[in-house]
């Protein structure tokens, strides 16, 4: 039928498009909150997780909280840039003692699903092993977010637990030795 066939091209159409995106990481300087600060406003975003920063934002707190991240030195904040425009946020936390909690968020509703946060996360955990020398990567998510849960399972977290603070989030892993399956 051509419904049929109509939702077959675009299906297809939607794959190419996420195929030839190109995705970027680059550090979250606060040049980003004029992008940010209004896709923070989106509560669809904090569905399964908690905005560090405050909400609702303005520019003016946007840019004061990307400023203090920015300036953090056991955090490393970056954008996500597809095809050259900020897509949202991927940060590695607490880099101490040779691990770090990754965190990431796409905030624009129109690339959710694209494979962007798939490939944001290889870069960031090719920073992490390569660039920082971690050990251990770890992240807390909600198997409800499916999109997130299954992003981190195909990369080759595994469960560790659950949260303390929320007994619906577990704690997924990778040490450097599965990043190292990834890479085969």
């Amino acid at each position: 039928s051509t419904s049929r066939r109509q939702r077959q091209m675009c299906i297809r159409d939607r794959y190419y498009r996420a195929i030839c995106m190109k995705i970027e990481i680059t550090p979250m300087t606060e040049r980003f909150a004029k992008d940010s600060w209004k896709l923070r406003n989106n509560p669809a975003l904090w569905k399964f997780m908690k905005s560090e920063a405050p909400i609702p934002a303005t520019l003016e707190s946007e840019t004061k909280y990307l400023r203090a991240a920015f300036n953090n030195p056991r955090n490393n904040m970056f954008a996500i840039l597809a095809n050259g425009e900020f897509a949202g946020y991927i940060t590695l936390k607490n880099t101490t003692c040779g691990a770090a909690k990754l965190s990431y968020c796409i905030m624009r509703q129109d690339l959710w699903h694209k494979g962007v946060v798939s490939r944001a996360t290889l870069l960031i955990l090719q920073y992490a092993y390569e660039e920082l020398k971690l050990d251990l990567v770890y992240l807390y998510v909600n198997p409800k977010n499916i999109a997130s849960y299954s992003n981190a399972i195909n990369k080759h977290f595994v469960r560790a637990g659950i949260s303390f603070v929320n007994s619906e989030v577990e704690r997924l892993e990778m040490t450097r030795t599965g990043w190292e399956k990834v890479l085969k």
